[in-house]
């Protein structure tokens, strides 16, 4: 019998940042970065547009549900447990459902480019 499950390998840290308001510079970082496969962080998981849920151990009121308002930012930093090394840090720019309705014209008239200089 063929097994078709799949061992994820753990390759990038992945960063949820929000934003909470129509103004780029308020955006905050909703739960702790977390280890994640290349192939999920940076495919289509979170694509533009793509909603899903977060439920926050730390903070509950940061649980719910959230819409993908850009594509994922990728650099390089440092590795968390050994500095001789680097990682790539994904982050993931979201807004909550609710507020995605007033943020997507915006993504169109270019608060793309402001997202990618929040990091």
């Amino acid at each position: 019998m063929d097994n078709n499950a799949r061992i994820l390998k753990p390759e990038v840290l992945l960063r949820f940042v929000c934003y909470t308001s129509l103004d780029p510079k308020e955006a905050i970082h909703i739960k702790p970065d977390i280890w994640a496969n290349r192939e999920s962080a940076l495919g289509g998981d979170y694509r533009y547009g793509a909603e899903f849920r977060v439920t926050s151990l730390y903070d509950p009121a940061y649980s719910g549900h959230y819409v993908v308002v850009s594509p994922p930012a990728v650099r390089q930093i440092p590795h968390p447990k050994d500095d001789t090394r680097t990682v790539p840090l994904v982050t993931v720019y979201v807004a909550r459902k609710e507020i995605w309705p007033q943020l997507e014209p915006l993504a169109i008239n270019g608060l793309g480019k402001s997202i990618l200089s929040l990091n």
